[in-house]
């Protein structure tokens, strides 16, 4: 049984929270003068309204903007499936792609491969594609290209399973040198 777990953190982990704080409090600040004029409004009639919906308006924005940041990568593998989970504001989850295995024409690196990336649907799961970013390519009726920051304990994992013929020579050449 192969069992492989890794958490992709954002590039400025600490600026994404800070962010995303600030949405959190423009929110509830939001929320609070949206019941404030709401109340105002009946005493005033029809004044208040405008206020009350413009901040609606923002409390939606502000929710919006909020979820964008502080965003998380979980890559598992686990027995020939390949599971990527976008982790939001460390809380919520949400699956972005399952792939088994058995549809993986290619692993390699992303400056040693020659792929022309507009003939595949791209996956990313990574804050930046560096030059050894991991690179897989799946054929599952049409052609996904997948790409991971380079995690020597996934890639371990990954030839274990798969074997050293899905690899690239260039990968190869590369987990050589290291």
């Amino acid at each position: 049984m192969n069992v492989y777990e890794i958490t992709i953190a954002p590039k400025n982990e600490r600026a994404d929270k800070i962010k995303m704080n600030i949405f959190a409090v423009l929110t509830a600040i939001s929320v609070t003068g949206a019941l404030i004029c709401f109340n105002f409004a009946f005493m005033w009639e029809n004044l208040m309204f405008i206020p009350t919906v413009l901040f609606v308006i923002l409390i939606f924005v502000f929710l919006y903007g909020k979820h964008q940041y502080y965003n998380f990568y979980d890559l598992s593998f686990y027995d020939g499936e390949i599971k990527i989970v976008k982790v939001r504001n460390n809380n919520k989850r949400l699956l972005i792609a399952r792939f088994n295995g058995k549809n993986i024409t290619k692993i390699g690196l992303v400056s040693k491969t020659n792929v022309d990336f507009k003939e595949y649907k791209r996956l990313i799961a990574t804050s930046k594609i560096e030059s050894n970013s991991l690179l897989i390519t799946f054929e599952d009726g049409e052609s996904k290209l997948l790409v991971l920051p380079y995690e020597e304990g996934f890639l371990t994992a990954l030839i274990r399973y798969y074997g050293v013929n899905k690899c690239e020579k260039g990968l190869i050449e590369y987990i050589k040198s290291k």
